[in-house]
C-alpha cells in the first residue's frame, strides 16, 4: 500500500494544473521534463512487433497492468518524427522504475487523466530496460504541441538531479534510435533530430491532459548531440517490406454493358509487420500486366491509364487486418469476355502478391456502335470537325483506339473524344 500510494502522489505531482503551474514547478523543481525529441523526417518507422524481437520490451501485461484499462488502438500515420524525452522523480520518491513505470500507465490510462494509455510509444529507465509504450505500435499517433504529429515519442525515466541520458542506457538508446532511423530512411539532421523538453497540463474542466514540448536546457543537447552524430555516420537507410495474402477476387458475373462502369472487389490480409497507408508509398495498387494502357481505366479515378489505387483516403490496413477493398473498372468497347492481367503492387514498386489476377468481365455492346482505330501512315490519326479530310484538326487518336460513333456520312464516322466531336476517315478504322 506505502508503494501504490507513492505511485499515485509522484504522477498526481507531475501533473500540471494550468491553473497553477508556477507553483507547481517551484515546489517540485523539475516536474515533469521530456528530452531528447529525435524528430526524424518522413518515412517509415520500425513496427511494435519488430521492436519488441529486437530491443525485448517488457510488456504491460509482464508488469502486471490491468489491460482493460487501456484504450484500442486508433489513429494511426506514417511517422515523420521521433521524440525521446526524459522523466525525472520528484525529489525523495522512493520508487523502482518499473514501479514508476506502472504508475506511469495506472494514472495515464485511468478515466481521471482520460489518456487511456502511456503517452510514448517506448519508455527507457536509467538501467537500459525498454517498456512497452502506447497500444498500437510506432505508428500510433500521439499529438504534442510543438513536436511533429507523426512522432515516435520516447520517454527516457532519470533519476533526480540527472544532467544527461546514463551511461547504462545510452548504448540501448542510441541502439533504438539508430534502428528506427535506419529501417525508416529517416534521415538524422539538426532539424529532424531535436532535444526537447516535455510540459504535461491539465485542464481540470475538460479532464484532458494536453502534452507540450519545449525546449530544454542544460547538458542534455550536449550529449543528445553525440548521439546523433553517431546515429548519421551510420545511417544505412532501408526498405520495408510489405506482403498481402488475396483471399478473394470478385467481379460481375452477369453481362454488362459497354459504356458504364462496374464495381470489384478484392478481399486482402495484410501479412506484413506494418501499417498500410492509403497516399503512401506503401499504398495498395491494381497494375496492368504487360505494359500499355488499360481498357478499364477511369479519367480521375484511376491513378493512371495502368494504375488503380485501392485504399481510400486515409484509410488504413493494419497488420493481420483482412479487408475488402472495392474498385471501379469501365466496362471496355468490345463484345463477348474480355480479360486483362495485372498484378497487386505499393507506390514504391514493391510486389504484394507473387500471383497475377485476370480480371475479365462479360461484354454486351447492347445498341451502341463501335470502332477501333487501324494503321496509319503516321501512327495517329485525325479528328477533323467535319466529314472531309479539308476540315479543320479537333485532335488525334491512336492505333488500338476504341470508340462509340453516333453518326456516319460519306465513309466518315462521327466520334467523342475527351468531350469533343469530331469525324474520323473510315479508310483507318474498322467497325467492331
Amino acid at each position: 500500500m506505502v508503494i501504490l500510494q507513492q505511485i499515485k502522489n509522484t504522477v498526481q505531482n507531475m501533473i500540471v494544473n494550468l491553473v497553477s503551474i508556477d507553483r507547481i514547478k517551484s515546489t517540485f523543481g523539475i516536474v515533469l521534463v521530456v528530452a531528447l525529441a529525435v524528430v526524424i523526417n518522413v518515412g517509415q518507422l520500425i513496427d511494435s512487433v519488430k521492436a519488441q524481437d529486437t530491443f525485448a520490451l517488457i510488456t504491460k501485461q509482464s508488469q502486471g497492468v490491468d489491460l482493460s484499462l487501456i484504450a484500442p488502438a486508433e489513429g494511426f500515420s506514417e511517422p515523420r518524427s521521433v521524440t525521446v524525452m526524459p522523466i525525472f522523480l520528484p525529489q525523495g520518491t522512493n520508487l523502482s522504475a518499473r514501479e514508476w513505470y506502472q504508475g506511469l500507465v495506472y494514472y495515464f490510462s485511468s478515466d481521471r487523466y482520460n489518456f487511456r494509455d502511456v503517452p510514448a510509444h517506448y519508455v527507457l529507465d536509467s538501467r537500459g530496460n525498454l517498456y512497452e509504450g502506447i497500444n498500437g505500435g510506432m505508428e500510433r499517433d500521439i499529438l504534442v504541441e510543438g513536436v511533429a504529429q507523426k512522432g515516435i515519442i520516447i520517454l527516457y525515466l532519470a533519476e533526480f538531479g540527472d544532467t544527461q541520458i546514463s551511461i547504462n542506457a545510452t548504448p540501448r538508446l542510441t541502439s533504438l534510435v539508430q534502428t528506427l532511423v535506419n529501417e525508416n530512411s529517416i534521415q538524422p539532421t539538426e532539424e529532424t533530430v531535436q532535444i526537447k523538453s516535455l510540459k504535461v497540463e491539465k485542464i481540470a474542466s475538460d479532464r484532458v491532459v494536453n502534452l507540450v514540448a519545449e525546449q530544454i536546457f542544460g547538458s542534455w543537447q550536449p550529449q543528445f548531440n553525440s548521439i546523433r552524430e553517431a546515429i548519421t555516420s551510420n545511417y544505412t537507410p532501408e526498405q520495408k517490406s510489405y506482403s498481402l495474402e488475396v483471399i478473394e477476387v470478385k467481379l460481375p458475373t452477369e453481362e454488362v454493358v459497354v459504356g458504364t462502369q462496374v464495381v470489384a472487389a478484392l478481399t486482402v490480409k495484410n501479412t506484413s509487420r506494418y501499417n498500410i497507408f492509403a497516399d503512401s508509398n506503401s499504398e495498395i495498387i491494381l497494375s496492368k500486366n504487360g505494359g500499355g494502357d488499360s481498357q478499364y481505366f477511369i479519367n480521375n479515378v484511376w491513378l493512371s491509364k495502368a494504375q488503380a489505387a485501392l485504399l481510400s483516403e486515409d484509410e488504413v490496413l493494419r497488420p493481420g487486418e483482412e479487408k475488402t477493398l472495392e474498385f471501379r473498372l469501365s466496362v471496355p468497347l468490345t463484345t463477348g469476355n474480355y480479360s486483362e492481367s495485372f498484378r497487386i503492387e505499393n507506390l514504391a514498386g514493391q510486389r504484394l502478391s507473387a500471383q497475377d489476377y485476370e480480371l475479365t468481365l462479360r461484354v454486351n455492346k447492347g445498341s451502341f456502335n463501335i470502332l477501333e482505330v487501324i494503321s496509319t501512315e503516321t501512327g495517329t490519326l485525325n479528328v477533323r470537325q467535319n466529314p472531309n479530310a479539308g476540315s479543320g484538326l479537333v485532335t488525334r487518336i491512336s492505333i488500338g483506339q476504341r470508340f462509340i460513333w453516333t453518326e456516319s456520312q460519306g465513309g466518315w464516322y462521327k466520334i467523342t473524344v475527351d468531350g469533343q466531336e469530331g469525324w474520323v476517315s473510315g479508310r483507318y478504322v474498322k467497325l467492331i
